[in-house]
């Protein structure tokens, strides 16, 4: 992964970009696993900060990271708001995606965040009252639901987000969120 980092040239870089690449290019899907997208999560968390960062200063460098980081997930995992597991980061990603199409001028991006959006909501684990649950992949127990603040802030912010850009109709989700936070 691109956490370890030493300097070359000059320039502090990431030790994947000075060594070669570790990922197999001729198959890009070798990465994905069937733990519910966590690897795409995971980093998706770092997409609206990389969002803002680009707002504030319009790096270029910001700004390919967040598109190349969209598109792969997007291309490689079709799927993705199916396989979420860890609610916080599954929803940050979905939302910096969708910020990323707004700033970009990226229909597709908003698009994918929309669908993605709506096909989490479809499911039974969001209750009318605008709570989520902190992981997917835990079995229900009836009578009982847990939630972390957290992923109800990121679910709040990407149905605001949708509200402001897309269709009024989501303020009504917006406001039972808010309500009963």
């Amino acid at each position: 992964p691109d956490c370890n980092y030493e300097q070359s040239d000059g320039k502090v870089l990431p030790q994947r970009i000075v060594h070669g690449a570790k990922v197999d290019v001729q198959d890009p899907r070798s990465m994905i696993t069937d733990e519910g997208g966590q690897y795409a999560n995971f980093m998706g968390m770092m997409l609206v900060p990389a969002m803002r960062y680009f707002e504030e200063t319009k790096d270029p460098i910001a700004a390919e990271l967040v598109t190349k980081f969209c598109r792969t997930v997007m291309d490689l995992m079709p799927n993705f708001a199916q396989r979420i597991s860890h609610t916080h980061s599954g929803l940050a990603m979905i939302s910096g995606a969708f910020m990323a199409g707004k700033a970009f001028g990226i229909p597709e991006f908003r698009d994918w965040a929309e669908a993605a959006y709506q096909d989490f909501v479809s499911r039974d684990y969001i209750p009318d009252f605008g709570w989520t649950p902190e992981n997917t992949g835990r079995h229900r127990k009836k009578g009982f639901l847990s939630c972390e603040t957290c992923t109800t802030v990121d679910y709040l912010e990407l149905t605001i987000q949708l509200a402001q850009n897309r269709k009024e109709e989501y303020w009504d989700r917006a406001e039972r969120i808010a309500m009963n936070q």
